[in-house]
């Protein structure tokens, strides 16, 4: 079985259409080990308002206090992984939920003072995650880690999936809810099918790269630069995304290291 990492970003986990789900099956079937790691930034945002809690971000991460980490730490380990594995296991796959918590499954550190309680990977329990696909059962990770002395850390979500990518050599697919990575303004908007280093470090330097996508895409290129066999970013939404990449379809952007490749729609 060949594992493949899926980051489900939060701003497209409640519109993730039942054959997504259904389509993991088929990744199994076709000898595929699925791998979830899942946001959840939007519904973190959601609770910090309805609580008067304000936020922020610096480069497209959450700057986390105490409080914010408290708030984090519910919607991801609480309500929206146990909704993810409810709707896995109800497609008819085993499915269990975890986070960096659990058994110190994902060893972190602070990022930097100024973020706060943001933690970066150190480690991952690989070998849980071979025990689970082994046996057919679908991990699906919270990206919330911990450190020796006890504390948690709120860590970006396609960091922890990148981790894991390289740990395992596998595809990394980043789902969200646009497309790919988009160029041009308003109607004119196109996917860039392709994405080199060069063209992606140009992009962030003008801003036309900017918030989430920062993270998500510095993230890609490393995977890239261990190893990692593709890395693609894509819609969440599209009741296909999967079977594209079973069939070998293109759809998204893919990310690449060489810079001979044009930017192209």
């Amino acid at each position: 079985m060949e594992p493949i990492v899926i980051k489900c970003g939060g701003s497209v986990m409640e519109n993730l259409p039942k054959a997504f789900y259904q389509d993991l099956k088929t990744l199994q079937a076709e000898g595929y080990s699925p791998i979830l790691v899942h946001g959840g930034g939007s519904a973190i945002t959601q609770l910090l308002t309805r609580l008067d809690i304000p936020t922020n971000f610096h480069e497209g991460l959450r700057v986390t206090t105490k409080e914010i980490l408290e708030v984090v730490k519910m919607v991801l380990i609480g309500t929206t992984n146990k909704k993810l594995v409810t709707n896995v296991i109800q497609a008819g796959i085993m499915a269990v939920g975890l986070s960096g918590i659990d058994g110190f499954f994902i060893h972190a550190v602070s990022k930097q003072a100024a973020l706060g309680w943001v933690g970066d990977v150190v480690n991952i329990r690989s070998e849980w995650v071979q025990q689970f696909i082994e046996n057919g059962v679908i991990p699906v990770i919270a990206p919330v880690g911990m450190d020796e002395a006890g504390n948690h850390y709120n860590i970006n979500a396609d960091s922890v999936a990148a981790h894991l990518a390289k740990t395992f050599c596998a595809p990394l697919i980043y789902l969200s809810d646009v497309e790919g990575i988009l160029v041009g303004k308003d109607e004119r908007e196109m996917v860039l099918k392709t994405l080199t280093k060069k063209e992606a470090e140009q992009m962030i330097a003008s801003q036309r790269i900017s918030g989430g996508m920062i993270p998500k895409i510095r993230s890609a290129l490393e995977c890239l630069e261990h190893g990692v066999p593709e890395v693609v970013i894509a819609n969440g939404r599209d009741p296909q995304v999967i079977r594209h990449y079973l069939n070998g379809t293109s759809f998204g952007t893919k990310i690449i290291l060489g810079e001979e490749a044009k930017t192209n729609v």
